[in-house]
């Protein structure tokens, strides 16, 4: 159980890395990815000036005993043109040197391009770094001479998938001191308990309400997990609207109480509410994209905005930015930019052209968006001179099937929605499926409404050549008009303008190639697939929702030992372990124990699992063999047992010699090990004590105090140990100490069910011995074992008051003993009495000692009342 001298397993590797993202300046980065991790996922403000952040998740990649993580200060340069390089910084994680003086020589100020100077931890045991990511947005940030057009339609959301806020009035209503009831006087937590989560994103919980109004006063401190909030301020401190008390991650839970200790009435003064991390994904507005293309002189195609009819632009933003059909695309320099406006048009199904009337480059959306009435209709009479190729497309050869491919900036993966026409596919006897990509749509629902559109092309519509004359001078491509013409059996057809070309000057004639327009952006797509309602796992570590610091009794040392570390255990010694549940929703990995003593510094004593548990789930009797549990964590606790396997509920062992997860009913042998049987209340907590235990192999002197802390490890974080429950215990040289008798008994009666009285009672017991049990758990009722070597038993008798010592008595290493009549008369012949009995080896006591009422003599009912409910 000792430690032993360290060794070198590996190294930490740390580096100085200067990072080129692309052109600047950016809005913000969303977040930085390394090994595909998240490693920092508060956004990056870098509009107007670069930042200074610290990179702080040293166990990204599992810390130490693994890969490392990432851990140190970073400067974010946002490539403005009045950019400078910054000087040495500090920050909590150390200083960050200038990038001048680590590269040396002239160096320049890198404007025009976002770039991260970071420099620290980046791995560990493994010297070859992980590849770094970052999500960025841009919309209004890095316009020529940062002027941004029309910055209000910019951006859109084009995913509001953020939960509304929760507000919390009812489970912490506002109680007023002299008022309102009184709530359970102080020392006391008000309420017992209110656990919030899991929630599918992170979420706060915030003082004020949810709209931003109020504030909150808790009397006297609020308790998230266990932990105190603001535990070295004064008590009832105020906290005005908008302040963050708590951050839950994705898939945790947090207990949230209320601490009243100055006066009887407990509760919180003002609003609370629990406010959700926005979630929704941020695009660019495709028209503003096709703006800044056309008319960005340094990269784009430099056209005056005098020849942009602003108009047009402006009125697509609008319509795009309430259709929230925003784009997340990159554009890279390799490709050329004239090869990329068609890739936004194809997006957003619109078209761009030189007006004829205007001379201006316009940009048109097709839809449905007319009145029918409105457009201008083309008769023989009114400039229709003749519709050619009057054909349908032919419907054989029509797809019926579209799958359309976006992707998820946040997951970084490909989003894939098919929408399908099901009465063609009838028609045509199978599926005939295209593929397109547009790889601009972030979510499901875009994609979905775009995979509609797209099927909507593959109609067997009509296609013509229109003929008009020059009064069709204003029909442009992507306009919708209508046609007539009696000959051809054509009646107010829609059409949708293509390609517009004009004849001769002599002849006079517009052809426009058109086709019948069902075109449009759908607003809902049916087809959209439904939310899951999965909640998945989350990586941050979170404290554990129960734990405690428990000494070991002799078994569990006996499991966990060696012969020679049994044998070296003398007077005195002591060693302690944590036991605590695995955070719900989290995908653990252990973990970490800290320990130290009185006085001393916290020191990391290894990685271990969390204990397995279960539920009780109604009250039981000190002698009930059978107990049922609830469902919950039943089937990772059935995993792990096996029959004979000791249980803890409160602080009595229990071993499960059978255990039924259909009727979820457990067999148990009651008190065993130095324990001693004890009623227990539904709710508790049952520890699979022989799963795991929590040990730091330290051994502690007898009185001191130890102080622990289980730090949750995930394989990409570590609990703070700020935000760790202290645990504490005061140890009692408990596995050095003789095991207390079984089976006690008063003329044959079980202590546990005492009903009459007992004029000479003769106390008797069944030996039982730490050293030759072992790790065989031996139950309360079972018969005795060959006696511990220097064991006696000590009685001690007590006045009806149960605190007035009458007579204490060491009886020898027998198993019987009498409280006879002379006994009684030295003793002032009492009625009742309440007698203790323990076991003894060189002056110390057992761990548990048994207390039971006895009642000597007295009528019927003053014998029955006393009695009734058996030992104390």
């Amino acid at each position: 159980m000792g430690g032993s001298k360290k060794q070198t397993i590996g190294y930490k590797y740390y580096f100085a890395l200067h990072m080129g993202l692309g052109r600047g300046p950016i809005n913000e980065i969303a977040e930085i990815r390394v090994g595909d991790v998240p490693a920092y996922t508060t956004p990056i403000n870098l509009k107007n000036s670069g930042q200074l952040i610290a990179i702080n998740k040293p166990d990204l990649f599992g810390g130490e005993k693994k890969e490392g993580g990432i851990q140190g200060p970073c400067y974010v340069y946002n490539g403005s043109k009045s950019q400078n390089l910054q000087p040495a910084l500090s920050t909590s994680l150390g200083t960050l040197p200038s990038i001048a003086s680590q590269l040396g020589g002239d160096v320049p100020s890198f404007r025009g391009v976002v770039t991260l100077w970071f420099d620290g931890l980046v791995a560990a045991m493994n010297p070859y770094p992980k590849e770094w990511s970052f999500r960025v947005r841009r919309w209004d940030a890095g316009w020529w001479n940062d002027d941004p057009w029309y910055p209000a339609k910019a951006y859109i959301h084009v995913s509001t998938e953020t939960l509304p806020p929760v507000n919390l009035s009812e489970e912490f209503p506002v109680l007023e001191q002299g008022v309102d009831p009184t709530y359970p006087n102080p020392p006391s937590l008000y309420p017992k308990s209110i656990t919030l989560g899991p929630y599918p994103q992170e979420a706060q919980i915030v003082a004020g309400d949810p709209n931003g109004n109020g504030f909150c006063r808790p009397d006297d401190y609020f308790f998230f997990n266990g932990v105190k909030y603001g535990a070295s301020e004064a008590a009832g401190k105020i906290r005005p609207a908008g302040t963050v008390l708590y951050t839950l991650p994705a898939g945790g839970t947090v207990t949230v109480q209320v601490q009243n200790t100055i006066n009887p009435f407990s509760g919180i003064t003002g609003s609370l509410h629990v406010r959700f991390q926005d979630n929704s994904i941020v695009a660019m507005n495709p028209a503003h994209m096709l703006y800044e293309i056309n008319t960005n002189p340094e990269w784009g195609r430099g056209m005056p905005p005098e020849l942009i009819d602003e108009d047009s632009y402006r009125a697509c933003a609008d319509q795009l930015f309430d259709e929230k059909l925003g784009l997340c695309i990159p554009w890279f320099r390799q490709e050329n930019i004239k090869d990329f406006i068609p890739v936004i048009i194809n997006h957003i199904g619109a078209v761009q052209y030189v007006d004829r009337e205007t001379g201006k480059l316009t940009l048109r959306l097709i839809r449905g968006d007319y009145n029918l009435e409105d457009l201008p209709l083309f008769t023989p009479d009114t400039g229709l001179l003749d519709v050619l190729d009057d054909d349908s497309s032919s419907e054989e050869t029509a797809y019926n099937e579209i799958i359309v491919v976006g992707f998820s900036p946040q997951n970084k993966e490909d989003i894939q929605v098919r929408v399908q026409n099901l009465a063609a596919i009838q028609s045509q006897g199978e599926i005939i499926s295209n593929t397109i990509t547009y790889k601009g749509l972030a979510t499901r629902s875009l994609c979905a409404r775009v995979a509609l559109r797209e099927l909507k092309v593959q109609l067997p519509l009509r296609k013509m050549n229109v003929i008009l004359d020059r009064r069709g001078w204003r029909i442009a491509p992507g306009m919708p008009f209508r046609i007539s013409h009696p000959g051809k059996g054509i009646s107010n057809l829609v059409l949708r303008a293509g390609e517009c070309r004009d004849g001769t000057l002599t002849d006079g004639k517009i052809t426009v190639k058109s086709v019948q327009d069902i075109f449009g952006m759908p607003d809902t797509a049916f087809v959209e697939p439904p939310k899951s309602e999965w909640i998945p796992p989350s990586f941050t570590a979170i404290p554990s929702p129960e734990s405690a610091l428990y000494e070991m009794n002799w078994r569990d040392f006996y499991l966990r030992s060696t012969t020679a570390d049994q044998d070296a255990v003398d007077a005195g010694t002591s060693y302690a372990a944590i036991i605590a549940k695995d955070p719900p929703n989290v995908l653990t990995q252990g973990y970490d124990v800290l320990t130290k003593a009185e006085g001393g510094t916290y020191e990391t004593y290894g990685t271990v699992g969390f204990t397995n548990w279960l539920t009780l789930l109604e009250d039981i009797a000190p002698l009930d063999t059978e107990l049922e549990v609830a469902d919950a964590n039943l089937e990772a606790f059935t995993t792990e047992f096996t029959a004979g396997m000791v249980v803890l509920i409160d602080d009595e062992q229990l071993e499960f010699t059978a255990f039924d997860e259909i009727t979820r009913l457990a067999t148990v042998k009651r008190g065993v090990a130095d324990t001693i049987p004890a009623a227990h209340t539904a709710d508790t907590t049952i520890w699979l004590i022989d799963d795991e235990l929590g040990g730091d192999g330290q051994e502690y002197e007898d009185g001191e105090t130890v102080y622990a802390k289980a730090l949750t490890r995930t394989t990409t974080d570590v609990l703070d140990e700020s935000a760790a429950t202290e645990l504490s215990l005061e140890v009692d040289q408990r596995l050095f100490r003789p095991y207390p008798p079984g089976n006690v008994q008063v003329d044959g009666e079980t202590i546990y069910g005492l009903t009459g009285e007992y004029g000479e009672p003769a106390l008797t017991w069944a030996h039982r011995n730490r050293l030759t049990q072992g790790d065989v758990p031996v139950g309360h009722t079972e018969g005795s074992v060959v006696s511990e070597a220097g064991v006696t038993y000590n009685v001690r008798v007590y006045a009806k008051d149960g605190e007035t010592l009458l007579r204490e008595t060491d009886v020898g290493a027998v198993d019987t003993w009498t409280y006879d009549s002379a006994m009684q008369a030295e003793d002032g012949d009492p009625t009742s009495v309440w007698i203790e009995l323990e076991s003894m080896r060189d002056g110390i006591a057992s761990f548990t000692h048994y207390r039971f009422n006895i009642v000597l003599k007295g009528g019927w009912g003053y014998g029955w009342g006393l009695n009734w409910g058996g030992a104390g």
